[in-house]
């Protein structure tokens, strides 16, 4: 559950397996969104753009939904990126990307054999990790009118948001930050007590900022 927080790993780390001759380096990190995880797919498959194949999947939390993409990059469908996915699952792993890297040694695996290959690579990343919780954060703009400001910065405080910015003029405009969670709720009572006397965007969904 989201309101419980969820689980990733603290930072970035590798490792090595040799399965008939062929190399697998697998390599994992925490990654805030999806633009991040796909940057870091990038960095890898350029570092070594020498394999045989850059395999990866990445799950990342939007709000409260979770998304996730992975590839098998030439290898037989259904091998490699799905596999790597299984493991983070398995794991209740979320805001994780992992690429495993594949030099050919010159013996075919098969099927069911790149499939276990692929497994053991992820698992052998994950087992050196350290998990870490964390709770997805959400950006909110307010605009109100200056004399409910009590009563706002009062509500920030019932839902332990941060205010990021705010600025004076007719109407009071705040910048605030609080866990996805807590976002429908918060919305609600801002309207209730401001009697719909206030504007609320929801800026981003991205768990892009972490309380561990």
């Amino acid at each position: 559950m989201i309101a419980d927080g969820l689980q990733t790993i603290s930072e970035q780390c590798d490792a090595t397996i040799i399965i008939r001759g062929s190399k697998f380096i697998a390599h994992a990190s925490s990654v805030a969104g999806k633009d991040i995880a796909e940057a870091y797919i990038a960095a890898i498959s350029k570092r070594f753009h020498d394999a045989t194949h850059n395999c990866f999947a990445y799950r990342v939390s939007i709000g409260d939904q979770t998304c996730f993409r992975f590839s098998d990059d030439g290898e037989p469908s259904g091998t490699a990126g799905r596999p790597i996915l299984k493991v983070v699952e398995s794991r209740e792993l979320t805001n994780v990307a992992v690429v495993v890297t594949r030099y050919f040694g010159g013996t075919k695996l098969g099927t069911g054999g790149l499939m276990r290959a692929y497994r053991e690579a992820t698992s052998a990343v994950l087992n050196k990790a350290q998990m870490v919780r964390f709770f997805p954060q959400s950006r909110i703009r307010l605009r109100f009118p200056y004399q409910h400001s009590n009563t706002v910065y009062w509500l920030i405080g019932k839902f332990h948001g941060e205010i990021l910015q705010k600025s004076s003029g007719q109407k009071q405009i705040y910048k605030i930050r609080l866990k996805s969670a807590d976002v429908k709720n918060f919305c609600r009572d801002i309207q209730n007590q401001l009697k719909g006397n206030a504007d609320i965007d929801v800026m981003d969904l991205n768990a892009d900022n972490r309380n561990i």
